[in-house]
């Protein structure tokens, strides 16, 4: 599991390689002065990389001041503290602070989801603009992906060759879970989180109701893709994967869904996934994952870009210097 000066080691080689790529768009181009949409797009990716790392950031402060919370509150209770009897005053305060932490966590989680989405938006931008693949719909990163599965992207096909796995696995669990579970939710799901107790492994946890399902259905539909656990999970034997239930079964095929080959039996993994729901990766892995793609990623679209340089839309900016001095009134002219 990464730690914060990890992650943020990852997180600096994320703007030296999106600040060189912006570098050698402008050096070897050497465009005259204006709004180039190229540039733009840069920025806006670099942005959203201190966001989602100012996230990253609070968890894990937050994550360690529960710990120290949880252990405050255990402390002074004894063991055979009698049920409904009310809590000490001081252990009362522990427990509201925790609260408010645990509470902070969860809304900065959700956030990382979100910003995390926007950041996959975004440099999915720089990277259709660096291969010349057009974007038409308001969802880059997905469009971006789904065109590099088909085969149809053209010179970016290198990113597919090399970062599949990645790439899937941050549209289902940043996007797909963002869309069903915070942004978009349809029913009242049971929103939670879970902490290892002396530990900073939190996780938001969002299971379906309890009576919203048929329950015997469900179980049919997720055993029906146990098949996939020998491909979703190598390393679990056949004994384990059989002992698995179908909840546990299914959260293990979605937490490793980049391993599944086929994108019928991904959809159908995620379909069943945004019925039942369940827990998340820890943020360390979310908040990891999406760095390290951004990072070794975009030191891909470096190299695509030196190969093609001449060929790379800048994107035409609305008004150059030139322009605006091309348009200005005359001296004495009315304007």
């Amino acid at each position: 599991m990464e730690s914060l000066q990890q992650i943020s080691q990852i997180k600096n080689v994320v703007q030296t390689n999106l600040q060189a790529l912006g570098k050698l768009l402008l050096d070897g181009r050497k465009p005259p002065p204006g709004a180039y949409a190229a540039f733009y797009e840069i920025g806006n990716t670099l942005e959203k990389v201190e966001t989602c790392y100012l996230l990253t950031e609070r968890l894990f402060e937050n994550a360690e001041a529960s710990i120290d919370l949880m252990q405050r509150e255990a402390s002074p209770l004894p063991r055979d503290w009698a049920p409904r009897e009310p809590y000490l005053d001081d252990v009362a305060l522990v427990i509201g602070e925790e609260r408010k932490v645990s509470r902070s966590m969860l809304v900065d989680f959700e956030s990382l989801y979100i910003f995390g989405g926007i950041l996959l938006d975004q440099w999915a931008l720089v990277a259709a603009r660096v291969g010349s693949v057009p974007i038409e719909s308001d969802h880059p990163f997905k469009q971006m992906t789904s065109l590099l599965e088909s085969g149809r992207g053209s010179t970016l096909q290198p990113v597919w060759d090399e970062f599949r796995e990645s790439l899937l696995w941050l549209h289902f669990h940043v996007r797909h879970y963002r869309n069903k579970f915070i942004v978009h939710a349809n029913r009242p799901w049971q929103r939670g989180t879970t902490q290892t107790l002396g530990r900073i492994e939190f996780r938001l946890f969002t299971p379906t109701p309890v009576g919203w399902l048929d329950e015997a259905k469900v179980h049919e539909e997720i055993m029906s893709l146990s098949s996939l656990g020998a491909v979703a999970l190598p390393d679990t034997s056949p004994g384990e994967l059989s002992s698995l239930g179908s909840r546990a079964l299914l959260t293990a095929l979605f937490e490793n869904i980049e391993l599944i080959p086929g994108q019928y039996d991904r959809e159908r993994v995620a379909a069943l996934y945004a019925q039942v729901g369940g827990s998340t990766p820890t943020f360390q892995v979310v908040a990891a994952r999406l760095f390290q793609f951004i990072a070794k990623a975009t030191e891909r679209l470096h190299a695509i870009a030196e190969s093609q340089l001449g060929e790379i839309d800048l994107g035409t900016p609305h008004k150059t210097s030139l322009e605006l001095e091309g348009s200005a009134p005359a001296v004495g002219e009315s304007s």
